[in-house]
């Protein structure tokens, strides 16, 4: 669904669903799609759209983060993401999520800013639009693959983003942060087409990617 310039769905999430609904519409998700415009100010880069329910009333004190996998980030995960601070000030970051495991079970995934993207915003109809260029994130080149997309939404501001304390979320991830039922995204660079690929076992180029390695962490196929 979609292209490489208006962008392609990588997951859609039920409205309502978030906690304490239907208070949070804020952080209420919907859906979440990736562009590489071939011209124009973003051309060659990564623009996600992050729709939720609303944000004409957004509270302080607020966090939206998309979260990926990547094998060239330091700690095997990348971010971008909008935050809202107790003073009602929006910003915006993108940065790499490291996780550790706390009493053996469950991971805790912390996130450490690197910088601020190319270009953000968001609407009060509930679209929060994220640019980066793809040296900010590993640098992928086409045919690579960013695994296990997901996307929190959080009630506090706060490095810790943990899939269990999120308000909404697409991965549904209950033990652990890498448990989710997320999708994978190959990148298009200069060419035309657009693949994604939802786990368990797909098939690719007549191959079968096992989904605690495509899934888990993405790379070349």
């Amino acid at each position: 669904m979609g292209n490489s310039d208006t962008g392609f769905t990588l997951a859609a999430d039920p409205t309502g669903d978030q906690r304490a609904a239907p208070g949070n519409a804020d952080l209420d998700v919907q859906s979440l799609s990736i562009a590489e415009p071939n011209s124009g100010a973003n051309a060659g880069k990564l623009v996600f759209k992050l729709k939720v329910a609303d944000l004409s009333i957004a509270p302080p004190n607020r966090m939206w983060r998309v979260v990926w996998n990547s094998p060239t980030s330091p700690g095997g995960q990348y971010y971008v993401g909008m935050t809202k601070d107790t003073n009602g000030i929006v910003s915006f970051e993108y940065g790499t999520v490291t996780t550790t495991t706390a009493a053996l079970v469950l991971g805790v995934p912390t996130t450490t800013k690197v910088g601020t993207p190319d270009a953000a915003s968001f609407t009060a109809g509930g679209l929060i639009t994220i640019v980066v260029s793809k040296d900010k994130v590993g640098n992928p080149r086409k045919g690579d693959l960013l695994g296990a997309f997901s996307v929190r939404t959080y009630a506090n501001v706060s490095t810790t983003i943990r899939s269990t304390d999120a308000i909404d979320t697409t991965a549904n991830a209950t033990a652990n942060d890498y448990s989710a039922n997320a999708a994978t995204y190959a990148l298009v660079g200069s060419g035309p087409e657009v693949q994604l690929r939802s786990f368990p076992q797909e098939t690719w180029n007549g191959r079968h990617i096992r989904r605690e390695s495509a899934a888990c962490w993405g790379g070349r196929y």
